[in-house]
């Protein structure tokens, strides 16, 4: 299945999370979304931070440094930051020491271990931040390569030509795709909040060809568990609809 739009208006990624109340009622509202057999429910639901282990690491020495965020998003129960002592690595710190927080984090760790090809997460406590006597549990991770769609010169070269920003919309959608489809079949677990905060992109600087897209962000709630063996036929309506609800813009929505 590929597209057969006009251009789209490119959405960017929205201002704030999704927060609903109460564990029940976050998987019936999430589910509803998402009404497929193959779909099984929420990645991490059945996580139980107080039996695991995850999180009983006690990080010494690790400096958090400046926050990263942007001017379209702001996430306000978590914070993205670099860890000054290691180039290269960041920091995902849950801000609160609520059950939820930790549960939510617990997911998001088990879901990164699952879905990364080297062992290069980590996840535990820090103390004594933002202010001293504090205790806040954080996830270290690799800094991937790759740039915020909006923030490339590829993109902003494509938005001034039409016929350029077409081919760039193909691109994105096909190896967004794979990738997605990839990790649904190989790891049953599908990353259904691929909005442009939730992913980068490697660009060729010969000729802004698409040479990689990394999924970001494997957080709750926007991570699903999948049947095994899931097949394109099943898969692709399913991401061409999510993929024009994610990345469209509501007033330019694809034909």
């Amino acid at each position: 299945m590929t597209l057969t739009h006009a251009t789209p208006v490119f959405r960017r990624a929205p201002t704030e999370a999704p927060f609903i109340e109460g564990t029940v009622r976050i998987i019936n509202a999430f589910i509803s979304l998402y009404q497929r057999p193959w779909i099984l429910g929420l990645y991490g639901a059945d996580a139980d931070y107080r039996r695991m282990s995850s999180f009983k690491t006690k990080f010494h020495g690790v400096k958090i440094g400046k926050e990263i965020s942007t001017q379209y998003r702001e996430d306000r129960r978590t914070q993205l930051a670099t860890v000054s002592s290691e180039k290269g690595t960041l920091a995902k710190i849950f801000l609160y020491e609520e059950d939820r927080d930790k549960w939510e984090a617990t997911a998001e760790f088990k879901a990164l271990e699952a879905t990364s090809k080297q062992t290069d997460v980590a996840a535990g406590t820090i103390s004594d931040w933002p202010v001293h006597g504090a205790r806040r549990s954080i996830i270290l991770m690799k800094n991937v390569e790759g740039e915020d769609l909006f923030e490339s010169n590829c993109y902003k070269k494509a938005a001034k030509d039409p016929n350029k920003l077409d081919n760039l919309n193909k691109q994105l959608y096909a190896e967004l795709h794979n990738v997605v489809y990839q990790f649904a079949k190989e790891k049953q677990i599908l990353h259904a909040d691929f909005h442009t905060g939730n992913f980068r992109i490697t660009f060729s600087r010969m000729n802004c060809k698409i040479k990689r897209v990394t999924l970001i962000d494997w957080g709750y709630p926007g991570i699903f568990t999948v049947k095994r063996g899931l097949s394109r036929k099943d898969f692709d309506p399913w991401f061409l609809a999510r993929y024009k609800n994610r990345l469209y813009d509501e007033d330019h929505e694809a034909n």
